[in-house]
């Protein structure tokens, strides 16, 4: 059975979960339970034929049909799984809707510090290049530029968070 036709007998959607259905034998006892397990990383994760998946993966995909390169929570919470919480994107979007990391500067996001020139530097890095936003003396006007450089270039991902 391919895993399209295997989602649609077993599985079934509800509030942001997917509970097992239709299940026979030694896992009949599963029907009506909460498919997968947590994961460490925060993210569910579900066994469907000997492979595992990201559960918020397959509930995009019973939704939508079809998978997409990444799918990203909106609100960062890796445990709401709702659909209306769940976007198809890219690599480089779903890094953009990250936190902080936690080797970055101390300043916020995007923004570095010149030592040669005694200022902060704002750059965004899209499709495989820099994009230098200037450096200023002071620190807030650089968090300004940055955050509003983010929201020029990267639209509805851009956060300042």
């Amino acid at each position: 059975m391919i895993i399209d036709e295997y989602i649609d007998n077993y599985l079934q959607y509800k509030d942001g979960k997917i509970y097992w259905k239709n299940r026979e034998g030694k896992h009949k006892h599963l029907n009506r339970k909460e498919a997968g397990s947590s994961h460490n990383a925060g993210y569910r994760r579900v066994r469907l034929q000997g492979i595992d998946f990201l559960t918020h993966r397959v509930i995009f995909f019973m939704h939508y049909r079809y998978w997409p390169e990444e799918v990203d929570h909106k609100n960062r919470d890796r445990s709401d799984n709702r659909i209306e919480n769940l976007r198809p994107c890219t690599i480089s979007q779903n890094r953009r809707n990250s936190g902080l990391r936690t080797d970055a500067t101390p300043y916020g996001k995007n923004i570095g510090w010149n030592r040669l020139l005694s200022k902060y530097f704002v750059r965004l890095f899209k499709d495989g290049k820099y994009i230098y936003c200037g450096s200023f003396q002071d620190l807030e006007l650089a968090q300004l530029v940055a955050s509003e450089a983010r929201e020029k270039y990267y639209g509805e991902w851009a956060y300042d968070y």
